[in-house]
Protein backbone atom coordinates (compact mmCIF):
# COMPACT_ATOMS: atom_id res chain seq x y z
CA UNK A 1 0.00 0.00 0.00
CA UNK A 2 0.91 3.20 -0.66
CA UNK A 3 -0.50 6.76 0.50
CA UNK A 4 0.43 9.90 -0.25
CA UNK A 5 -0.33 13.54 0.37
CA UNK A 6 -0.60 15.34 -2.80
CA UNK A 7 -1.45 19.46 -2.70
CA UNK A 8 -0.44 19.52 -6.37
CA UNK A 9 -3.78 18.00 -7.19
CA UNK A 10 -5.29 21.10 -9.40
CA UNK A 11 -8.93 21.81 -8.91
CA UNK A 12 -9.21 19.57 -6.06
CA UNK A 13 -10.38 20.98 -2.16
CA UNK A 14 -6.97 20.58 -0.58
CA UNK A 15 -4.84 22.27 -3.55
CA UNK A 16 -2.42 24.68 -2.92
CA UNK A 17 0.56 26.34 -4.89
CA UNK A 18 2.68 27.23 -1.81
CA UNK A 19 2.11 26.78 1.70
CA UNK A 20 1.94 28.82 4.20
CA UNK A 21 5.71 29.91 4.33
CA UNK A 22 6.03 29.60 0.77
CA UNK A 23 7.20 26.72 -0.42
CA UNK A 24 6.05 25.36 -3.53
CA UNK A 25 3.85 22.49 -3.22
CA UNK A 26 4.68 18.88 -3.79
CA UNK A 27 3.45 15.02 -3.55
CA UNK A 28 4.82 13.66 -0.34
CA UNK A 29 5.15 9.28 -0.19
CA UNK A 30 4.15 8.87 3.28
CA UNK A 31 3.84 5.27 3.62
CA UNK A 32 5.53 3.23 0.38
CA UNK A 33 4.75 -0.30 -0.47
CA UNK A 34 3.66 -0.35 3.24
CA UNK A 35 6.42 0.91 4.87
CA UNK A 36 6.76 4.32 6.77
CA UNK A 37 9.19 6.62 4.82
CA UNK A 38 8.09 10.24 5.42
CA UNK A 39 6.09 12.52 7.92
CA UNK A 40 5.06 15.82 6.50
CA UNK A 41 6.68 18.50 8.00
CA UNK A 42 6.62 22.33 8.37
CA UNK A 43 10.02 24.14 8.06
CA UNK A 44 10.51 24.42 11.46
CA UNK A 45 9.82 20.66 12.37
CA UNK A 46 11.83 19.64 9.58
CA UNK A 47 14.66 21.30 11.36
CA UNK A 48 13.88 19.81 14.55
CA UNK A 49 14.02 16.26 12.98
CA UNK A 50 17.16 16.67 10.77
CA UNK A 51 14.18 16.11 7.38
CA UNK A 52 13.19 18.18 4.33
CA UNK A 53 10.30 20.76 4.56
CA UNK A 54 7.52 19.07 3.20
CA UNK A 55 5.69 22.15 1.88
CA UNK A 56 2.40 21.62 4.70
CA UNK A 57 2.73 24.16 6.65
CA UNK A 58 -0.79 25.84 6.86
CA UNK A 59 -3.27 28.30 8.27
CA UNK A 60 -6.75 28.89 8.43
CA UNK A 61 -6.11 32.86 7.93
CA UNK A 62 -3.54 35.41 7.50
CA UNK A 63 -3.56 36.01 10.97
CA UNK A 64 -3.27 32.10 12.45
CA UNK A 65 0.42 30.60 12.71
CA UNK A 66 0.63 28.26 9.90
CA UNK A 67 0.74 24.49 11.16
CA UNK A 68 1.56 21.22 10.11
CA UNK A 69 -1.28 19.96 7.72
CA UNK A 70 -2.69 17.66 5.12
CA UNK A 71 -3.71 18.37 2.16
CA UNK A 72 -5.17 15.36 -0.31
CA UNK A 73 -4.73 12.22 1.13
CA UNK A 74 -3.52 9.77 -2.23
CA UNK A 75 -4.01 5.94 -1.65
CA UNK A 76 -2.47 4.59 -4.63
CA UNK A 77 -4.64 1.64 -6.77
CA UNK A 78 -3.55 -2.06 -5.63
CA UNK A 79 -4.61 -5.19 -7.88
CA UNK A 80 -8.65 -5.99 -6.59
CA UNK A 81 -11.49 -5.62 -8.02
CA UNK A 82 -14.19 -4.77 -5.82
CA UNK A 83 -16.11 -8.28 -6.65
CA UNK A 84 -12.81 -10.38 -6.13
CA UNK A 85 -12.70 -7.99 -2.66
CA UNK A 86 -15.81 -9.30 -0.79
CA UNK A 87 -16.57 -12.69 -2.83
CA UNK A 88 -14.95 -14.53 0.44
CA UNK A 89 -16.51 -12.44 3.05
CA UNK A 90 -19.03 -14.51 4.98
CA UNK A 91 -19.89 -11.57 7.12
CA UNK A 92 -18.69 -7.86 6.92
CA UNK A 93 -19.61 -4.36 6.87
CA UNK A 94 -19.59 -2.13 3.07
CA UNK A 95 -18.57 1.36 4.37
CA UNK A 96 -18.40 4.62 2.57
CA UNK A 97 -17.59 7.52 2.72
CA UNK A 98 -16.90 9.98 5.73
CA UNK A 99 -18.97 12.22 7.76
CA UNK A 100 -16.96 13.76 10.30
CA UNK A 101 -14.54 12.39 12.82
CA UNK A 102 -11.48 13.29 14.88
CA UNK A 103 -7.90 11.55 15.32
CA UNK A 104 -5.90 11.82 18.49
CA UNK A 105 -2.63 12.47 17.29
CA UNK A 106 -0.51 11.61 20.20
CA UNK A 107 -2.59 8.29 21.27
CA UNK A 108 -2.61 7.63 16.86
CA UNK A 109 -6.34 6.93 17.14
CA UNK A 110 -8.92 8.07 14.90
CA UNK A 111 -13.03 8.05 15.01
CA UNK A 112 -15.57 9.15 12.10
CA UNK A 113 -19.02 8.05 10.71
CA UNK A 114 -19.73 6.50 7.44
CA UNK A 115 -21.70 8.24 4.95
CA UNK A 116 -23.75 5.27 3.41
CA UNK A 117 -22.96 1.30 4.42
CA UNK A 118 -24.37 -2.07 3.73
CA UNK A 119 -24.02 -5.26 5.39
CA UNK A 120 -22.16 -7.94 3.73
CA UNK A 121 -23.65 -11.51 4.13
CA UNK A 122 -21.62 -14.19 1.66
CA UNK A 123 -19.67 -11.79 -0.72
CA UNK A 124 -23.34 -10.23 -1.43
CA UNK A 125 -23.75 -6.33 -0.36
CA UNK A 126 -27.57 -7.27 1.26
CA UNK A 127 -28.95 -4.90 4.14
CA UNK A 128 -28.24 -0.90 4.14
CA UNK A 129 -27.50 0.07 7.52
CA UNK A 130 -27.13 3.36 9.19
CA UNK A 131 -25.42 5.56 11.71
CA UNK A 132 -22.26 3.42 11.14
CA UNK A 133 -18.91 4.22 12.89
CA UNK A 134 -15.38 3.39 13.08
CA UNK A 135 -12.50 3.71 15.45
CA UNK A 136 -9.08 1.94 16.08
CA UNK A 137 -5.44 2.75 16.46
CA UNK A 138 -4.05 3.92 12.90
CA UNK A 139 -1.17 1.92 12.57
CA UNK A 140 -3.59 -1.25 13.75
CA UNK A 141 -5.67 -0.90 11.32
CA UNK A 142 -3.02 -0.27 8.22
CA UNK A 143 -1.40 -3.36 9.60
CA UNK A 144 -5.58 -5.45 8.94
CA UNK A 145 -5.33 -3.93 5.36
CA UNK A 146 -5.30 -6.96 3.24
CA UNK A 147 -6.17 -6.09 0.23
CA UNK A 148 -6.66 -2.62 -1.83
CA UNK A 149 -8.44 -1.90 -5.14
CA UNK A 150 -8.26 -0.94 -8.42
CA UNK A 151 -10.48 1.63 -8.79
CA UNK A 152 -8.91 4.55 -7.16
CA UNK A 153 -11.72 7.92 -7.84
CA UNK A 154 -12.16 11.02 -5.76
CA UNK A 155 -13.85 10.45 -2.18
CA UNK A 156 -15.16 13.13 0.24
CA UNK A 157 -13.90 17.14 0.29
CA UNK A 158 -13.69 18.49 4.10
CA UNK A 159 -12.12 20.68 6.56
CA UNK A 160 -8.60 19.61 8.47
CA UNK A 161 -9.84 20.98 11.76
CA UNK A 162 -6.34 21.17 14.14
CA UNK A 163 -6.25 23.74 17.09
CA UNK A 164 -9.17 25.37 16.05
CA UNK A 165 -8.03 26.08 12.45
CA UNK A 166 -9.85 24.61 9.38
CA UNK A 167 -8.30 24.16 6.11
CA UNK A 168 -9.75 22.43 3.00
CA UNK A 169 -8.53 18.77 2.39
CA UNK A 170 -9.81 15.83 0.41
CA UNK A 171 -9.10 12.43 -0.38
CA UNK A 172 -8.54 9.70 -3.62
CA UNK A 173 -8.51 6.14 -2.67
CA UNK A 174 -9.60 3.14 -4.68
CA UNK A 175 -11.44 0.44 -2.19
CA UNK A 176 -9.68 -0.78 0.98
CA UNK A 177 -10.39 -4.13 2.38
CA UNK A 178 -9.57 -4.00 6.26
CA UNK A 179 -9.59 -7.59 8.35
CA UNK A 180 -10.59 -6.10 11.96
CA UNK A 181 -11.66 -2.44 12.76
CA UNK A 182 -14.19 -1.17 15.43
CA UNK A 183 -17.45 -0.69 14.30
CA UNK A 184 -20.12 0.66 16.24
CA UNK A 185 -23.91 2.51 16.19
CA UNK A 186 -24.58 -0.15 13.57
CA UNK A 187 -28.52 -0.48 12.96
CA UNK A 188 -30.62 -1.85 9.88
Amino acid sequence: MTVADDPTIEHSHGYYRYDDEGMMSKRTEMIKDGVLVSYLHSRETAGRLGAMPTANARAADYSDIPIVRMSNTVIEEGDWNFNEMREDIPFGIYAMGMRGGQVDTVKGEFQFSAEEAFLIENGTLSKRLKNVSLSGRTLDVLKNIDAVGNDKKRGTIGFCGKDGQEVPVSEYAPHVRVTKILVGGASA
